[in-house]
Order: structure tokens, then sequence, then C-alpha cells
């Protein structure tokens, strides 16, 4: 299952099963610029709202779209998630984001405090490739993720 989170999700070159924002003013554009670009479509989208997304979700508070993306794999029935560019630090965002550029992401320090709390919602089943997430949550590897197989 792919989930992607805000802007992300216009240049993502492949198949993605979900799209979620806590931003879903934004997503019209976004969507728009994923077709423009002939990217596949065929994905739900989640928000907090029931406007101008397919289907809504009462965030954990706080945690910016990213930890948002972690409920919609909860929501969905993931028994694994793998985090990539989730690293919750103050690092630009991804080189085409037009949202942020090379930009520092300032409000990372409020964001942080919500992934404190909701941390040990994520113990176990997620896991993060890279920053404080990675450093709190670990690291996948090959193991874990078989751990979560049904045979």
């Amino acid at each position: 299952v792919v989930i992607v989170v805000n802007d992300v999700g216009s240049h993502w070159p492949r198949y993605l099963d979900h799209w979620c924002t806590l931003h879903p003013n934004k997503l019209d554009g976004w969507k728009k610029l994923r077709e423009h670009q002939g990217l596949p479509g065929g994905y739900k989208t989640w928000g907090r709202r029931n406007h101008m997304t397919d289907r809504k979700i009462v965030p954990w508070a706080g945690g910016a779209s990213g930890m948002l993306a972690v409920q919609v794999a909860q929501e969905v029935g993931c028994v694994r998630a793998i985090m990539c560019g989730i690293p919750m630090t103050p690092t630009p965002h991804f080189t085409e984001s037009t949202e942020h550029g090379a930009q520092k992401w300032t409000s990372v320090a409020g964001h942080w405090r919500a992934w404190s709390t909701h941390m040990p919602k994520m113990q176990g089943w997620v896991r993060s490739m890279a920053g404080r997430t990675q450093e709190h949550l670990g690291k996948p590897t090959l193991e874990w993720l078989l751990e979560g197989v049904k045979e």
C-alpha cells in the first residue's frame, strides 16, 4: 500500500493507493499537477474534513500531515508501515516541492511534541527511514517486515 502526503502526491511517479493531507484546500491543485504530468490516478483522498476529500479521518492532534498518513495506514489495516520522507527534522522538504522548496521547516518543533505524545500508538508496527522518527521508532529491517506477514 502506498500512502502519500501533501504535494509529494503531485510528483510520486508510480501508482498510489491513498493521498492524505491536513490542507484539503490545496489538494485540487496538487491533483491537477499530477494529472498534467500523466501520472496514474485511482487513489482515495483523506483529510480532516468532509469536503474536498473522499474520506474523513479525525487527526490524533498535531504532528503534521505525516502523522495523518500513519493514521490512514492504521485505518486501512496495515500491520506494518515504513515512513519515507517524514524525519521530523528542520531539514528542507523534497527537492520538487512546490510548497516549501529548499526552505528549512521552521514549525517542526511544535509538530514534534504531538509525535512524542502519540508515539506509543506507533510502537512496533511503524518504522522510519530517517531522522527523529527513525531514532524513536526504529529502522525497518526485512526481518521486522516479515514478522507482519501471516502464513
